[in-house]
């Protein structure tokens, strides 16, 4: 008798790991695949031509009409065709474009539709994080396309690269095309990376001497408080094997930016990282008085690693975007006082 009960057991415990393990799983999210321990590489998407169709959606909160047109126009003067979400203007509790299943319709609907050939974000702000579960990644998977973005819109590149594994591009957005209309120098780098023209990067590090050293890896990265809640889940870019990891940040205290950098140490990320691509820390704060968020991580938070650390990238909140490919596989090169960035 007790053979006959640990048989039907195993049985029932067999069919519910292969439910667990299917994309839509039982509870009904769609996005909560099981993390894999092996990474996959990412799938690049087709590059764009001109005239072709941009989707402009809102996946956090609700940008303003006049925001929207101006940077609507702003991508029709670097050569595309954007297309409106529905929901990309509709706001819901005051900050957000839409209720969460609403923002997820309009991602899903840019994906499905064939003659969309890349999506773009409107701003950032918060809300990203409610999509995960909610959207699909064989979708993604699928139907592979640019999504661009940065600030909280890192979660959605996060997704893309770790549950979809496929690239997608950390850059600019409507809220700063409306001040640029299209003809920034990061405006004409991004036009240009769709277009398949990767650009390598070289600058001076004025303001910081860098860790040296050259190292190659999966770009990853971006705004710091919004890729580290992510740590650990199926959502995390951050286990995809060897990495150089790109970090930014805006208006948090030097303790807040310590202790992420910490969590990422915590959860196993760091001997992963070979490389370290910093950009804008945007007003953060110096309540250790070290001189600054960059002085931190070089004398106290990352004093440890010997890995190479390159410092004044142009990428944040500080105005300028100059756009990377999350996911692709790059090399970074850093002496004293200049670096490099190389895409493969």
């Amino acid at each position: 008798m007790n053979i006959f009960k640990a048989a039907f057991a195993a049985m029932i415990c067999g069919m519910v790991l292969t439910a667990c393990n299917n994309d839509d799983d039982i509870t009904g999210n769609k996005g909560t695949a099981q993390p894999d321990d092996t990474p996959k590489e990412c799938v690049r998407p087709n590059f764009l031509q001109p005239g072709d169709k941009i989707a402009v959606v809102s996946p956090s909160y609700v940008t303003d009409d006049v925001t929207i047109q101006m940077g609507m126009d702003a991508i029709r003067e670097m050569g595309f065709d954007p297309i409106l979400a529905p929901n990309a203007n509709k706001p819901y509790l005051v900050k957000y474009a839409g209720t969460a299943e609403e923002r997820t319709s309009d991602l899903e609907w840019a994906y499905n539709n064939p003659q969309i050939k890349a999506i773009m974000c409107t701003r950032g702000g918060y809300g990203a994080i409610q999509l995960l579960q909610l959207l699909n990644p064989t979708l993604i998977r699928n139907n592979p396309k640019w999504i661009i973005g940065y600030s909280d819109i890192t979660t959605l590149l996060s997704f893309s690269v770790a549950s979809a594994n496929v690239m997608a591009i950390h850059g600019t957005m409507l809220s700063s095309l409306k001040n640029t209309m299209g003809k920034s120098e990061d405006d004409i780098m991004l036009r240009d990376m769709l277009r398949g023209d990767l650009p390598n990067y070289e600058w001076q590090s004025n303001d910081h001497p860098n860790r040296t050293g050259t190292a190659k890896g999966i770009l990853v990265g971006g705004n710091m408080c919004t890729f580290t809640p992510l740590i650990g889940s199926p959502y995390d870019f951050t286990s995809q094997g060897d990495i150089i990891l790109f970090v930014e940040e805006i208006g948090e205290n030097a303790r807040n930016i310590d202790r992420m950098m910490y969590s990422l140490k915590i959860h196993g990320v760091m001997p992963r990282v070979k490389g370290i691509l910093v950009g804008d820390f945007a007003g953060c704060g110096d309540e250790f008085q070290i001189g600054s968020i960059e002085e931190m991580f070089d004398k106290y938070t990352l004093s440890e690693l010997q890995i190479p650390i390159a410092y004044g990238f142009r990428a944040g909140h500080d105005g300028v975007n100059w756009p990377l490919i999350e996911g692709s596989t790059v090399t970074l090169t850093a002496t004293t006082d200049r670096a490099s960035l190389t895409f493969e």
